[in-house]
């Protein structure tokens, strides 16, 4: 009798990745905090998260839940929760372009403790979607111009909470998409 073997696809976390220490892993219908948060989709996964579409039943909207792996949670509690709780701390008009923080916990499951962040749920990856819509040809003047009076004045608003942004790979965590 042969062995199954696993395949990793493109897109698709590995199977190893669910591990002492690693992501924990969920099903669609699982509750978090007290069962505010019930999960509806997967969005998405990382090399240390994954992410959910989850329906907030106090706010009664759809919200992002990324669930970081065990391991990672160790360390992000100080860096990434500072940035996005200081990110609500501002007033001015480039907030509307910045990623909306909600809440955050833990959340203890068979592969250690994880730290649960909750944004509010925003588009598809921009990237993708500029792509996807312009394929090979030049993206229109009018979308660009208006594309970076966005991206500017949001940059403004990060700056003005005391935010300095680390470059493109980094406005996915807090730039509305």
């Amino acid at each position: 009798m042969t062995k199954p073997v696993y395949v990793d696809y493109p897109g698709v976390e590995s199977l190893n990745y669910y591990c002492a220490e690693g992501y924990h892993p969920v099903h669609l219908g699982d509750t978090f905090n007290g069962g505010r948060y019930i999960v509806e989709y997967k969005l998405g996964q990382g090399s240390y998260a994954t992410v959910w579409l989850a329906w907030d039943t106090h706010q009664e909207r759809y919200v992002s839940l990324k669930i970081i792996c065990a391991e990672a949670s160790k360390y992000s509690s100080g860096t990434e929760l500072e940035v996005l709780r200081r990110s609500t701390a501002g007033a001015g008009q480039g907030k509307r372009y910045v990623l909306e923080f909600i809440d955050s916990f833990t959340h203890e499951g068979p592969n250690g403790s994880h730290l649960c962040v909750v944004t509010e749920a925003s588009g598809p990856n921009l990237t993708e979607d500029v792509y996807d819509v312009w394929e090979d040809e030049a993206i229109p003047p009018q979308f660009s111009r208006r594309f970076a009076v966005q991206v500017a004045q949001g940059v403004e608003y990060l700056h003005s909470c005391n935010i300095v942004h680390g470059g493109w790979h980094r406005f996915r965590l807090l730039f509305k998409q």
